[in-house]
């Protein structure tokens, strides 16, 4: 995992292996965060949401709930 600055994990927090967190990124707790997915900058992650697939890149500001579909092409 590679973490840019000022960024916030919370508890319970799954990120898979060659996942990319961009600056400023708040990852709340029981999120899932699957291999090789990318965060941009000044991401939200709310508790409870899943990114599954490895081709799946946020871009920065991205602010995704449990309700929010978090799957490719969404």
């Amino acid at each position: 995992v590679s973490y840019g600055k000022n960024v916030f994990i919370g508890a319970f927090a799954y990120l898979g292996e060659n996942v990319v967190v961009g600056n400023n990124t708040k990852i709340y707790p029981n999120v899932y965060v699957g291999d090789n997915v990318t965060l941009g900058e000044n991401s939200i992650l709310h508790p409870g949401v899943k990114i599954y697939h490895e081709r799946h890149k946020c871009p920065g500001k991205t602010s995704a709930g449990a309700s929010k579909n978090s799957e490719p092409g969404a």
